[in-house]
């Protein structure tokens, strides 16, 4: 039952941080590469991680 609760919960946090990015699409493309040269830390943020 732990498992179940734990798995349950890890993938609502999953979905919810998945969500909560910026898609990467051709329009906003140059600006986040732009942002991960200028600023990391808020590019990760804003569009997840760049090895993703």
């Amino acid at each position: 039952m732990k498992y179940t609760n734990f798995s349950v919960l890890l993938a609502l946090v999953s979905t919810s941080m998945a969500n909560a990015l910026d898609a990467l699409t051709d329009s906003n493309f140059k600006t986040a590469c732009d942002l991960w040269v200028s600023d990391p830390s808020t590019a990760t943020t804003t569009y997840g991680d760049i090895k993703e």
